[in-house]
């Protein structure tokens, strides 16, 4: 890709570009874009590359200004790391091909219900062209080669990873919002104790030194995720404990917050709301 003096400057400061959207430096051939809606990875050789999402519809026309001012006129692929609005509204990229897992494609075609808001069936042009049942490798230039991984059941059940095992760089969808609390959707076959095993998967792929991209929130560290997984499996056994004591839902709400729970409780669920969730996610 060429580098010239404005890709520089924004890989030297990281700030947001005219696009609307902020640009992140992960690696050499990697960044990490940021707009209204998930997290994207642009990977890029030398005659091509591929995107990790492609955020809201809204922004497909950011997004796209946003690769030219990286020097980016093609984009091969795009893999989808789950069906949700915010992560494969820019699916119709011209002249991209589209990836993710067959649950995906399905989600997709039929109407479906997220935040008790009604979304139509999406058009066939954002629609994945090629599927993935569980791992599939593609190569970027000769010798780049990124992995996809299906892992459902997590966030929902058309997740999948995307691995760029040379960079030692993971990115996972909504099955991690760092520095936050999971969300979890079960009425699209998601679910907490899958999700934990799933990133425990993602987890044992990174190096020491690897980094993760997020679904929702800023580039993370593989101890950082390690610390996440920690976090949830404390919030898991504080609530069997609650319930061995006798503790109501709405008692254990009421409780003061354990400390290992108090990084995460600016995003997107209150602690309340989390508690809600490990609780129905524990056998009743």
């Amino acid at each position: 890709m060429k580098k010239h003096l404005s890709l520089f400057l924004f890989i030297f400061h990281s700030i947001a570009s005219a696009a609307s959207m902020k640009i992140t430096p992960i690696d050499q051939h990697l960044w990490l874009l940021q707009g209204e809606g998930g997290n994207i990875v642009l990977a890029a050789g030398s005659n091509e590359a591929l995107l990790v999402d492609s955020g809201l519809y809204e922004e497909s026309a950011n997004l796209r200004a946003t690769l030219t001012e990286l020097g980016v006129a093609n984009c091969r692929w795009i893999i989808n790391t789950h069906f949700h609005y915010d992560h494969t509204g820019g699916n119709a990229f011209p002249g991209a091909t589209v990836i993710a897992t067959p649950a995906l494609r399905q989600r997709l075609s039929v109407p479906q219900i997220l935040w008790r808001q009604q979304f139509p069936a999406q058009p066939e042009s954002t629609w994945p062209q090629m599927s993935v049942d569980e791992r599939l490798t593609l190569y970027l230039g000769k010798n780049e080669p990124v992995e996809i991984i299906a892992i459902p059941g997590g966030h929902t059940d058309s997740d999948a990873l995307v691995f760029f095992p040379h960079a030692g760089v993971i990115a996972v969808g909504d099955i991690y919002f760092a520095g936050m609390y999971p969300i979890v959707h079960p009425e699209h076959g998601g679910d907490l104790l899958h999700m934990i095993e799933r990133l425990k998967q993602a987890l044992a792929l990174l190096p020491a030194n690897g980094k993760v991209v997020p679904g929702h929130g800023p580039l993370a560290t593989r101890a950082e995720l390690a610390d996440w997984i920690a976090m949830v499996e404390f919030s898991l056994e504080h609530v069997r404990l609650a319930r061995t004591a006798g503790l109501t839902l709405a008692q254990l709400q009421q409780s003061p917050l354990p400390k290992p729970l108090m990084p995460y409780q600016h995003g997107y669920r209150t602690p309340a709301q989390w508690w809600e969730t490990v609780w129905k996610a524990l056998p009743q």
